[in-house]
């Protein structure tokens, strides 16, 4: 192979030219920097000089979900009591509304609890959050949901938020590249967030009353849809939403709580989390434990077929065991009494609740809720 041309060297005028990419050796040497810089800078410039989450995040187009509410509360002063971060079943399961009434009912002072989940699973993504929060508030309880998925990529917007700050070192390598390289396709969307404000980031008049109204509902995705199946192509078919209450069943917080490989009443699905997910599942938890708040995972009856499900399920972690509390209630529990048709009536499909199944679901949780609020606070 040639790296650099050679003087006095004839090219036949019929023959084709292939000419060395490099004349000289220091042309070679400048292009070695401009490669190296343009792979560590996004890395070195925020380690140097990190970027206002709340930028970041307010600059991400408005279409892509709940980013504009994220970045609007990581702005906001004040320590955080609970907070939720996940894919969209988490979104749309958890009603932070609920629990902080609850939570001021029985602590008689105002709490603060967000829902900060949005659209799309990716636990590098919810990593990233509970970091950029952790940065300036202090926060009590961090939940994460139990997720079906399995990617084996980062998350499809991680170009836009990516900022290669959190330690990366156990993931392979071909993850640890393309982290590497969202972060090199998002830099100068970046830096073009430094010099913009979540108050002068364009935004279309339709998004600014939605984030408004993300605001008012704490992150949360009100999510007021009737029953259609993911496999029903026919939106006609989808059922009128209808406003409903479950009674919450008449359980403890520790008849809520997995209690280890033997405990039979939780289902162990077969797939386990992927390298990406435990990695940063991990580190979420140890950011969390870090600040002195409690870390916990929460398992959605949500992801079923064709039958209820009367477990409710997560996955193992390979290589790691799971430290950490993780809560959960059956769809047959949840809604005792209910035919599995009537079920329905509380989800927009399959891995999504509706505002009813919301309700019911975060009602059912609350003993779990507040006994792992109370470990967190227990001075």
């Amino acid at each position: 192979m040639i790296w650099f041309e050679e003087k006095g060297v004839q090219y036949g005028k019929r023959a084709p030219i292939i000419r060395a990419p490099f004349s000289r050796g220091t042309h070679a040497l400048v292009a070695v920097f401009l490669l190296l810089g343009l792979v560590a800078g996004p890395t070195l410039m925020e380690r140097l000089a990190p970027t206002d989450p709340a930028r970041i995040y307010g600059g991400i187009p408005a279409t892509y979900g709940n980013y504009a509410t994220i970045g609007a509360e990581i702005a906001r002063p004040g320590k955080i009591d609970v907070l939720i971060i996940g894919a969209s079943d988490a979104w749309t399961s958890l009603d932070p509304r609920i629990i902080r009434d609850q939570l001021q009912q029985r602590y008689g002072r105002e709490m603060r609890v967000l829902n900060l989940s949005t659209n799309w699973g990716g636990d590098e993504r919810n990593a990233q959050v509970l970091a950029d929060v952790l940065r300036t508030h202090d926060v009590s309880l961090v939940l994460f949901p139990e997720t079906d998925a399995a990617p084996l990529a980062p998350h499809e917007l991680a170009k836009y938020w990516w900022r290669g700050d959190l330690e990366t070192s156990g993931l392979p390598r071909r993850n640890q590249a393309q982290l590497q390289l969202m972060s090199i396709i998002g830099w100068p969307r970046q830096i073009w967030s430094r010099f913009q404000t979540p108050a002068t980031a364009p935004m279309q008049d339709s998004y600014r009353s939605y984030l408004q109204m993300q605001l008012q509902n704490l992150g949360f995705n009100v999510a007021r849809t009737g029953w259609k199946s993911h496999s029903e192509p026919n939106e006609a078919s989808r059922r009128p939403y209808v406003e409903l209450d479950a009674p919450p069943p008449l359980l403890t917080g520790a008849a809520l709580f997995y209690g280890g490989p033997s405990d039979q009443s939780f289902e162990i699905r077969p797939s386990p989390y992927t390298p990406m997910q435990t990695t940063f599942v991990v580190a979420a938890r140890d950011m969390t434990r870090a600040q002195g708040g409690v870390f916990a995972t929460f398992s959605i009856p949500t992801h079923f077929s064709s039958v209820p499900l009367e477990r409710p399920w997560i996955r193992d972690h390979e290589g790691v065991t799971r430290d950490w509390p993780t809560f959960g209630i059956s769809q047959t529990n949840l809604f005792a009494g209910y035919s599995f048709d009537q079920m329905l009536n509380f989800y927009g499909n399959e891995s999504h609740f509706n505002e009813s199944g919301a309700r019911a679901f975060t009602r059912a949780t609350l003993p779990a809720i507040e006994e792992l609020y109370a470990q967190a606070n227990a001075d």
